[in-house]
């Protein structure tokens, strides 16, 4: 079995369109595409993220920034109340987050907000490879003061838009027992208590263990990241995810292992979590 250090092949995604101009075409038949199946009304809703690759960012997020503009007029020219945003991934040691704020506060089209992905792991990223290393730090601690931290710079360049975090978990392993347990859960719930004030959306990686390939019949828990099994059945994650969703809208007060909300007509909603970190030797051994 592979470990998240190991590949049986290493080969390099191409970027798939020649120049804008392509990618422009893309965009405008996809959304006609969207409209035409979904409807206007619905669409309006969606958020499209344009993912920061690694390899557009020469020349201080150049290409990015060209990229992103062709995304954002793409789609506002068909579906003119969709949200277009950018996404920030882990820097890769070629342009830090506040780079990218300082050069993007000065251009004519900004995004409707910004995204950004919460893993535990730091990444080196080279014309060739990439090397992963995963953090061992109180994970939701880390978290918080990432995105605390990232907020503060992103005022002080006036880009005032919510935060969203698109990707987020503690492993990228797909064959990982923890993924499985209730300690994936208390987690889940206490990072979402911890970074609540700060974020306006939250996406978890991934809905369903049918993300992943297999070529074997799968077992009836294979460690996978999903909130469901392969079979449907609703893991710890799965429900920790929903108790969270059941939060009002006003906060009125938290703790290390609970928070505490309303919705202003007498209605209260209390959540806790009995959350314990993992220790050293969990980082000193391959997860699978």
């Amino acid at each position: 079995m592979l470990t998240n250090r190991e590949s049986l092949i290493n080969e390099p995604r191409e970027i798939l369109f020649k120049n804008n101009s392509e990618y422009q075409h893309f965009l405008n038949s996809m959304m006609i595409h969207f409209v035409n199946r979904y409807g206007m009304q619905e669409v309006s809703k969606w958020y499209f993220e344009q993912w920061c690759d690694p390899r557009l960012l020469a020349e201080h997020g150049k290409a990015y920034f060209e990229t992103f503009d062709t995304a954002y007029k793409s789609i506002k020219n068909v579906v003119p109340e969709a949200h277009v945003g950018g996404a920030y991934d882990r820097d890769y040691e070629l342009l830090t987050f506040e780079a990218l704020m300082k050069q993007w506060h000065t251009r004519k089209i900004l995004p409707d907000f910004i995204s950004m992905y919460c893993y535990l792991m730091t990444e080196k990223w080279s014309d060739y490879d990439s090397h992963v290393r995963y953090v061992a730090d109180d994970s939701a601690s880390l978290t918080y003061k990432r995105l605390k931290m990232r907020k503060e710079i992103m005022e002080a360049y006036d880009m005032h838009m919510p935060i969203i975090v698109s990707e987020w978990n503690m492993t990228v392993v797909n064959r990982n027992v923890i993924n499985d347990s209730c300690a994936k859960a208390t987690f889940i719930m206490d990072m979402l208590m911890h970074i609540y004030e700060y974020v306006d959306m939250v996406g978890y990686w991934f809905g369903t263990d049918l993300f992943v390939e297999t070529e074997e019949s799968p077992n009836l828990l294979d460690g996978c990241c999903g909130l469901l099994s392969y079979h449907g059945i609703c893991k710890p994650a799965f429900y920790a995810m929903e108790f969270m969703n059941r939060q009002e809208e006003y906060l009125l007060g938290q703790d290390k292992d609970l928070m505490i909300s309303a919705n202003g007509y007498d209605n209260y909603n209390i959540v806790c979590a009995n959350h314990k970190e993992l220790d050293i030797q969990y980082y000193m051994q391959d997860e699978n």
